[in-house]
């Protein structure tokens, strides 16, 4: 059975063009490279080496059109790929720029191209004409055109000629380094090559790729990026550097470096060094920072030529005047061909100029903006590209009627598209991928930000962001719908896939329901915290799949599908929001999440949480008899609120939960909610979260084991099965008692042609003793596991058990099972793991109930030599198909336990399984290794 995913398409892809450098052959010194289709592996192809343990962490490809993360496989959509070729229509004039055989003393027509975009932007320009850029040509300018020069409005800019093959016109912010005059430097390796340049440049890049300003420590990828600071009190303008680096760093220069330090989870703060301490480590900042600086918070320093000691970096040293590159391969000086240094701000730069249209023009490679466009209503942007422009690819500022269609935003710093202000907006069929990445040091936004109003952002694929995947403003008349959000959080946290934020304190809260944005219809997969450089005391589990912050309001936030998270759908501090119709698989922390931050108002109240599908995989974070393990506990929801966690159910607003249904692979009794305030938490099993939400109900498929013991040899119990004739079982009966006995065999009690041990103690003193057995008692060699059963017969059982020293002084050798009633009729099978703290002579000792028969089955020890936990994307998976036609997936897509699957009703799947479009499937294994007998 499948899941109808609601209208979502994935975006087509975008094809970056090729072309030539101003002034230069048409195929030469070109800064651009090809997205072809936009297929993951083409996006990853741009990664340099330095990046591979970054891809390592993220969605990785399968077959070109399939991805595959952690417990889930999703089809990328080909059935609607972007066109590979453009030819403008127009009903004006024509006008022409060409930065290789133009001339700007000319008309400016086809025949006699202008040469610069400086030329191009004084027009004068009709309403309906076109200024068209030559496909394949690299403009090394900028385009800052006003109203003033297209006072009609209406004007086309595109480009023209050979624009087949995704070839495009470039906008580029970077100048060309001449590939002679290259030479080996010295310092720091004889792979660091030197060219004379005057001025520092904003940033350097190689054969189109970007390198890394040189930086301490060097950048291993994502996770692998900071040093950890030791604070000075509460200061923040002063830290010291770690003790490892207080001593490599101390004949060092740091005057002048730029310093980013993590100061939350969802920030890195920027500086510049001012002073250093070289005895202490104490560096002094220009300024205070916004936070405290907080013990062992990460931070990296950058800009000074002795860090320049690794592949991929570059330095300018002004004292020189010289640029120092050391390739990300390593290269000779014979290989520097195409290196580029940005030394512009923007590339295209539209203002106040209305009903303009911009198509099949990319820009890159800028210090701030790719292409911005401000108060240009009417504005349309059509497969236009923005690769590697430093803080935003697209931006719009105060424009009302905007439409932002099949565009394609790489790595950009800040924001891939930002839409701020302004109505009447639609942003849609785009794909972002990559935002904040590449090795940038700072802090970073949203892959998309829309913070307009009557905006529609739908139909657009978001894939791999740094915070946020998709930020909106939660207004009525807003939408979010039917986009692929795939792997947020890969450099900050608390963040999420879609996240919306309307007002902090002390604005008030919603006093009732009024209609906002609708989030619907999207698939939100992979977001995952990255914590380091953030310190033990920061909560952990704060990625998110959609996330309704502070006073967020009316939100309908309906048939959405969530996948690998921490947290599936989180409020904070949110009020009368409808959370309606979603499904939420494969999370390590909680399904819901409310949380209130608010002590002066009851902020997190009213809000519906009604008929969604809550996938539940429950860790266990300790074994039977408290050994504890290294997982922490999923909940289906998790509630939160400083004075009064219950009260957030009750009263005139409460919020609500019905109708809810939680499909796992684990019992019901075993499914868990939690509810927390401060000083006081609650666990809630079923019957106590029934007490909240009546409706609420519990599939499992399957029944998966919680854990599984590998045991070492056999079972140190002779006799555990109770067989007549060799008892190995040794009753003591006080005479002083009456009514004692014990037999063993295939007894009436015991049922047809079974075997147990019938006991009953006669007086308190009573026990039934195993035959000595030894056990080690050797830290990390002595874990074992006791299992039996024991059922309730005549006056009811009791499970009390204990192992023991058989002679005195008795003592008890690291396990005891209090007195645990088993009412008549009733079987409690029991599993307890213990380190032995003794061996020498030990017997299992059963006490009983005086007077009780208890029916004894299946005792063993055995040692451990392992307890394997189950790894739930091994387990289960989840197959998403957005495409519009049938997409076939295969076992080895999951990586799956065991190919013997059955979907969430409980039905047999056979592979290959072939998905109806726009539908997903939740798949659980009948693995014999974990199924419960």
């Amino acid at each position: 059975m499948a899941t109808r995913l609601t209208g979502l398409l994935l975006a087509g892809g975008l094809t970056a063009c090729g072309g030539g450098s101003g002034g230069d052959s048409a195929n030469t010194g070109n800064s651009s490279a090809n997205v072809s289709a936009l297929t993951p592996e083409a996006v990853d192809s741009g990664w340099s080496p330095q990046h591979a343990a970054t891809r390592s962490l993220l969605p990785v490809a399968l077959a070109g059109t399939y991805l595959k993360g952690t417990g889930w496989a999703l089809a990328t959509r080909t059935d609607a790929a972007a066109a590979t070729s453009y030819s403008a229509s127009f009903a004006g004039r024509g006008w022409y720029v060409d930065p290789d055989s133009g001339d700007d003393s000319g008309p400016g027509t086809q025949a006699r191209p202008w040469r610069t975009l400086q030329r191009a932007a004084n027009g004068p320009y009709a309403a309906g004409d076109a200024l068209l850029l030559r496909c394949g040509k690299t403009f090394r300018e900028t385009l800052d055109m006003t109203n003033a020069a297209a006072t009609g409005g209406n004007l086309l800019i595109a480009g023209y000629g050979d624009c087949t093959g995704g070839s495009r016109p470039v906008i580029s912010g970077s100048d060309l380094i001449a590939s002679t005059g290259w030479s080996k430097v010295s310092q720091g390796s004889d792979q660091v090559m030197a060219h004379a340049l005057a001025t520092a440049p904003r940033r350097v890049f190689f054969n189109g790729q970007p390198l890394r300003l040189a930086r301490h420590p060097n950048a291993q990828g994502v996770g692998q990026e900071f040093s950890l600071l030791r604070a000075d009190g509460a200061n923040r303008n002063r830290f010291f550097l770690s003790a490892a680096d207080t001593s490599a760093l101390a004949t060092q220069d740091l005057i002048g470096a730029t310093v980013y330090i993590r100061v939350a989870p969802y920030e890195i703060e920027k500086a510049v060094v001012t002073a250093h301490q070289s005895g202490t480590g104490l560096v002094t900042l220009d300024r205070n920072l916004d936070h405290d600086i907080v013990d062992d918070a990460g931070y990296i320093l950058e800009g000074k030529q002795w860090m320049l000691d690794a592949p991929g970096e570059w330095v300018h040293d002004s004292g020189s005047s010289t640029l120092r590159v050391w390739g990300p391969n390593s290269e000779s000086a014979g290989a520097f061909t195409r290196v580029e240094v940005t030394t512009r701000d923007r590339g295209l730069r539209l203002r106040w100029i209305t009903d303009a249209t911009v198509a099949w023009v990319q820009t890159e490679q800028h210090a701030d903006i790719g292409q911005q466009y401000v108060e240009t209503h009417g504005l349309r942007l059509n497969s236009v590209a923005s690769r590697f422009d430093q803080e935003y690819g697209l931006q719009v500022h105060d424009a009302n009627n905007v439409r932002i269609e099949d565009a394609t935003v790489v790595a950009a710093g800040w924001v891939g598209i930002a839409v701020r202000e302004g109505s009447q907006v639609t942003v849609q069929r785009n794909l972002v991928t990559d935002i904040g990445l590449y090795d940038r040091p700072g802090s970073t936004d949203a892959s998309i930000s829309v913070l307009a109003s009557s905006a529609s952002v739908n139909d657009n694929v978001v894939y791999r962001s740094a915070h946020h995947g998709l930020r909106l403003r939660n207004v009525a008349g807003n939408e979010v719908r039917d986009n692929l959000v795939v792997a947020s959080c890969v450099r900050l946290t608390d963040c999420a896939g879609i996240y919306t934020f309307t007002a902090a304190y002390p604005t008030l809260p919603a006093v009732g329901y009024t209609q906002a944005a609708t989030i619907s219809g999207n698939v939100v997969i992979g977001s995952r915290s990255n914590r380091e450089g953030l310190w033990a005391s920061v909560g952990k589990n704060m990625a998110t799949g959609i996330f309704l912050d502070e006073l967020t309001s009316g939100a309908n936030v309906v048939g959405n599908l969530i996948a690998d998270a921490e947290i599936g759908i989180h409020l904070h501090d949110a009020a009368f929001n409808v959370i309606s119709g979603n499904q939420v698989r494969a999370v390590s922390y909680a399904a819901i999440r409310g949380m209130a931050s608010r002590t002066d108002v009851d902020a997190l109240k009213g809000n519906q949480v009604v008929d969604n599908s809550l996938g539940h995989f429950s860790s266990i974070t300790e074994l039977p008899g408290g050994i504890s393990t290294d997982r922490s506990m999923a909940f289906v929801q998790f509630w939160y609120h400083p004075n009064d966690a219950q009260g957030l159910f009750q009263g005139a607003t409460p919020n609500v939960s019905a109708r809810n249904e939680t499909v796992g692979t684990i019992a019901q009794s075993e499914v868990r909610w939690r509810l927390v305030q401060s000083g006081t938490e609650w666990v809630l099993e079923p019957a106590q979260w029934q007490a909240i939400a009546p409706q609420d109900t519990h599939v499992a498929p399957v029944l998966h084991r919680r854990y599984r013991a590998i045991t070492a040899g056999s079972s140190l119990i002779g006799n555990g099965a109770f067989q007549s004739g060799t008892t190995s079982w040794d009753p003591y009966l006080n005479s002083m008692g009456s009514g004692g006995a014990f037999l063993a065999g295939n007894l009436a009690d015991c049922g047809v042609g079974q075997t147990c041990g019938s006991w009953t103690p006669g007086m308190s003193g009573d026990y039934l003793a195993s035959a000595p057995f030894t056990m080690s008692s050797t830290s990390g060699d002595n874990l074992y596991l006791l299992q039996f059963s024991v059922t309730g017969g005549q006056g009811g059982g009791n499970a009390r058990a204990t192992i023991r020293r058989r002679v005195s002084p008795w003592e008890g050798y690291g396990l005891s099972i209090p007195s645990t009633p088993v009412a008549q009729g009733s079987t409690l099978a029991v599993e307890r793991f213990f380190r032995a703290s003794g061996g020498t002579d030990a017997v299992l000792d059963f006490k009983g109930q005086v007077g009780g028969q208890s029916l004894l089955r299946d005792v063993t020890l055995q040692k451990v030599s392992a307890v394997e936990l189950p790894d739930a994307p091994n387990l289960a998976g989840h197959l998403y198909n957005p495409r519009s036609t049938t997409a076939t997936f295969t076992c080895a897509m999951l990586a799956l336990s065991s190919c013997d699957v059955v979907n969430a009703s409980g039905q047999a799947v056979a592979w290959p399984i072939n998905l109806s479009p726009r539908t997903s499937m939740s798949l659980y294994t009948r693995d014999s290794r974990w199924l419960r007998p």
